[in-house]
């Protein structure tokens, strides 16, 4: 369903082009889950869409749909830290477009202390803290910060962000579904 959602006419950069309609992103939005959880991930249309519009390069609007699914997450979970290290990693990217690449350096580390949060310190998938949640003997975590450093390294390269972002995203999801 996230291929059925309209694109923006143009990714907007700021100070390069205009802004959208205040309330242009409002109908993806509101296709958010009422809860950001890792079991409802997969029928999250707004997280799906946002990870659509990151591949597409479309980072300053994937940031505006992120923030609803993060807002839908409970306070400092599992689900909270990935979204907001997705969201750091969009800017990221926002940034390499806009010739900021001091900024772009420093975003990456905020989404790495997200990204380490979310699959290293927390153990549940759902914030309670139990279960294995994330561990999954390890092997998700070491997926994850070995597609971070190959994202780190593709904002330089204009490599394919988005593709290893739903990589470790859904990497950690069918691990912890074994």
């Amino acid at each position: 369903m996230p291929d059925t959602i309209a694109l923006p006419p143009y990714a907007h950069v700021p100070g390069q082009n205009p802004r959208h309609a205040e309330d242009f992103m409002d109908a993806a939005k509101e296709l958010a889950c009422a809860q950001t959880l890792d079991a409802n991930a997969a029928d999250n249309v707004a997280w799906l869409h946002g990870l659509r519009l990151i591949d597409l390069e479309y980072y300053w609007e994937a940031h505006e749909i992120l923030e609803t699914v993060w807002m839908n997450a409970a306070p400092n979970s599992r689900e909270r830290q990935l979204v907001q290290g997705i969201i750091h990693l969009a800017n990221a990217a926002l940034k390499e477009k806009m010739d900021r690449p001091k900024a772009a350096a420093r975003l990456l580390e905020l989404a790495r202390n997200h990204i380490d949060e979310a699959f290293i310190n927390h153990r549940g998938g759902d914030g309670g803290g139990g279960g294995n949640g994330g561990d999954c003997n390890g092997r998700d975590q070491r997926l994850m910060l070995v597609n971070y450093d190959k994202l780190q390294a593709s904002l330089s390269l204009g490599h394919d962000r988005a593709a290893l972002i739903t990589n470790m995203h859904y990497n950690s999801l069918n691990c912890r579904n074994q």
